[in-house]
């Protein structure tokens, strides 16, 4: 093979290959063949290559158009593209490796789904044909609290917005004598709707840290940052009609306020795992003035 090949994408989000050589020199090849148009930046490539049959390589990544994992293949000094029916996760990336295992190679892809699972595909030689996909979660539900969900209620799922690969950096809560709503609000600027009503009362906010421990104080009202702070207990008290109070405890010790007002006892919920969202619902019932949240159910990464 003797080259190297770098898989990038342009200022016109056109995907391109430069092929350089151990002298130094580094050409765009061809300059009219390997151009892949998108429609805007793409998740990370994932690139294999072997020697069988003459040089082999595949590319993978994101159609940002339609969602799908695309494999470009190069074999016999030519590329050509295969859309795979599957559905990739908005923005996020695939990953690919190859290995020989007699009477061939294996490839073996791996990605996440809209449905928060991680889909794998192997190749196998023996058959000359894809096995999978083979699907893992990798979140997991803890027990729902609260209100059964009927027809005159609203249910959420964090799941459906991608909270499954996301971390929670904010929790903001709305709360009176019961909680009347929340929003989550995740590392890389995203959040999720709000769940919910909103009082006439300020949104109380609790932030998680994740930076260093650097320009802080030890005071309550301003802590140290820790690094990789995660909600890891949630505490709830249910009256038989909404959810009255809801606490959160992180990694490092630190508690929320105390959102709602019940002296009652609380449902801990405990998974030894960092909070990913919440499932549930909210509505109201009969004479109530407005929408509460009425169950939850919480939503743990599986490591």
């Amino acid at each position: 093979m003797k080259s190297i090949r770098l898989h990038f994408q342009d200022e016109n989000y056109t995907l391109r290959e430069y092929v350089g050589s151990f002298n130094g020199s580094w050409t765009l090849n061809p300059p009219s063949g390997f151009q892949i148009p998108a429609s805007g930046p793409l998740g990370s490539l994932a690139a294999v290559v072997w020697v069988g049959g003459g040089v082999q390589i595949r590319v993978y990544y994101q159609d940002a158009s339609k969602g799908k994992l695309l494999e470009l293949q190069y074999s016999n000094s030519a590329w050509n593209t295969n859309a795979f029916p599957y559905e990739i996760l908005a923005w996020s990336d695939a990953v690919a490796t190859v290995q020989q295992i007699a009477p061939g190679f294996v490839i073996n892809i791996a990605w996440v789904g809209p449905d928060q699972l991680v889909h794998h595909l192997a190749w196998d030689p023996s058959q000359n044909s894809w096995i999978g996909p083979l699907t893992q979660s990798f979140v997991t539900k803890g027990p729902l609290v609260g209100h059964p969900v009927v027809n005159t209620f609203t249910s959420f799922n964090d799941l459906k917005g991608g909270a499954g690969v996301k971390v929670i950096s904010k929790v903001r809560v709305s709360s009176s004598a019961v909680i009347n709503g929340f929003a989550f609000d995740f590392a890389d600027g995203t959040s999720t709707p709000w769940r919910g009503s909103q009082s006439a009362d300020p949104v109380s906010e609790f932030a998680l840290n994740a930076g260093a421990c650097e320009g802080f104080t030890e005071s309550s009202s301003t802590p140290r940052a820790r690094t990789g702070e995660t909600i890891t207990f949630v505490l709830v008290v249910y009256d038989g009609f909404n959810v009255r109070r809801l606490d959160l405890v992180t990694s490092t010790g630190r508690q929320s306020g105390n959102y709602g007002n019940s002296s009652a006892d609380p449902i801990i919920l405990h998974q030894g795992t960092a909070l990913r969202g919440f499932s549930g619902a909210f509505g109201k019932i009969a004479m109530e003035p407005s929408v509460f949240i009425k169950c939850l159910q919480p939503i743990w990464a599986t490591d």
